[in-house]
């Protein structure tokens, strides 16, 4: 077993945690990297990890199997793990077609994004070498209401099965550094985009920035609804940038840290931007029916306001990156890789 640093991601294929992976590879010349998703990499992921790829591993696997986590455990000495597998369309899968609700439609996601975290954090409290172990968790344990920016110590208040499910886990992630020294905090997303933004049937709802840049550089003029919806939207490279400086911090202060932009962005400021960016593309205010894109406005604050971040400011120097320069290289993203 090699000595050098050894980060484990899993969902490492998803949007985020491939970013994840990619800045804990350019940060650490000398580390490498295991990769933990239930099917191997497809072409796509496999392109963007290609400059790296001498030091990566893709391990396909269920995080739910005890076996599978024994063979991980003889073939790799872990320093680092971040665990971002997850089911994110849970609340889907309780409609019927019918129209109806049926919780067990969503038992098999919640058993991966609950009992899966579990065996994952289980696994990681036995290993000698573990530094820093980082749950993925969600703005949405945060309840509809709150300040703005919406600190991390408010209470919290999910309304769904998915933010029921990452609560969980964070509430699992707690329970293990108290109870088991487990050096381990969770990080709670904003709205993430980006490069590999994509349907991957576990991630099923493409994000704002994405969908106004792929209708605008196909050259469709952008049909509108609800203008002045607003998000707090980070780049899934800052993620990435934010979970590794985690990774890497001496002595975080905080279990949980934000991970977001800071500052909510309007659907008619974004696509203003998104006009400015890819000449030609112009948009349009429409009927919910007939747009491209039709967003809910909800009241001011809470996990629709701007997210606090001073916490992670604080404890590793990071902040993200001007909005204008990330949604920029996405969009050079996807005039070279479409997807």
């Amino acid at each position: 077993m090699s000595r050098d640093p050894v980060l484990l991601v899993t969902g490492a294929t998803g949007l985020a945690m491939s970013h994840v992976v990619r800045c804990w590879l350019e940060a650490h010349p000398e580390g490498r990297a295991v990769t933990v998703d239930l099917n191997p990499p497809d072409a796509v992921v496999s392109a963007f990890f290609a400059p790296f790829s001498a030091r990566l591993e893709f391990c396909a696997g269920d995080i739910r199997d005890a076996d599978f986590w024994n063979g991980i455990a003889r073939d790799f000495a872990v320093s680092h793990l971040v665990h971002g597998a997850a089911v994110t369309s849970i609340n889907r899968m309780t409609i019927q077609e019918d129209g109806s609700a049926d919780m067990a439609g969503a038992l098999p996601a919640l058993d991966v994004n609950i009992m899966g975290t579990l065996r994952v954090l289980a696994w990681a409290a036995r290993q000698p070498n573990l530094r820093r172990c980082v749950t993925v968790s969600s703005g949405s344990v945060y309840g509809p209401r709150g300040p703005s920016p919406l600190p991390e110590d408010i209470a919290v208040e999910p309304d769904g099965l998915y933010g029921i499910s990452k609560y969980v886990g964070e509430l699992y992630t707690g329970q293990a550094a108290r109870q088991f020294a487990l050096p381990a905090l969770a990080v709670r997303l904003s709205g993430v985009y980006g490069p590999l933004d994509r349907d991957t049937g576990v991630r099923a709802v493409p994000s704002t920035p994405g969908t106004l840049l792929r209708a605008a550089l196909a050259g469709e003029a952008l049909r509108l609804s609800g203008l002045e919806a607003r998000g707090d939207y980070i780049q899934a490279g800052d993620v990435g940038r934010a979970i590794v400086a985690l990774l890497d911090c001496a002595s975080p202060s905080h279990g949980i840290y934000n991970i977001a932009y800071g500052e909510t962005a309007s659907l008619r400021e974004l696509a203003d931007l998104v006009t400015r960016l890819v000449p030609g593309a112009t948009w349009r205010d429409a009927e919910p029916e007939a747009a491209h894109l039709s967003l809910e406005a909800h009241p001011a604050g809470g996990r629709w306001g701007a997210y606090d971040i001073s916490r992670l400011r604080q404890d590793c120097g990071w902040r993200p990156r001007p909005l204008e320069e990330a949604v920029a290289e996405y969009r050079d993203w996807l005039r070279t890789y479409p997807y």
